[in-house]
C-alpha cells in the first residue's frame, strides 16, 4: 500500500498535499502538524473516536476528521 504525508490543520481537519485547497504551502510556518510516510489505509481510520496524532511539526494537533475534499480525490484515483 503506498505511503503519503497526512497534513493536520489547527481545526483537527486531515488533509493530503496536493489534494485540496484547504492546505498551506508551508505547514511548519503555519502550525499545523503532519504524519510523514503515513500508510493511506491509516487515513480512512481517521475519525473522532480514532484521532491522528502529529508525529512532525506542531505535535500537539491531532485530526479527528478527514477533509472531504482530500477523500473524494483519494478514493477517486
Amino acid at each position: 500500500m503506498a505511503s503519503t504525508k497526512i497534513l493536520i490543520s489547527p481545526t483537527g481537519y486531515a488533509h493530503l498535499p496536493g489534494q485540496c485547497v484547504h492546505h498551506v504551502e508551508d505547514p511548519d510556518t503555519a502550525n499545523w502538524g503532519w504524519i510523514n510516510d503515513a500508510d493511506l489505509r491509516y487515513w480512512d481510520r481517521i475519525q473522532e473516536n480514532n484521532p491522528a496524532a502529529a508525529t512532525s511539526g506542531n505535535l500537539d494537533l491531532a485530526a479527528t476528521r478527514r477533509c472531504r475534499h482530500c477523500d473524494t480525490k483519494l478514493h477517486q484515483a
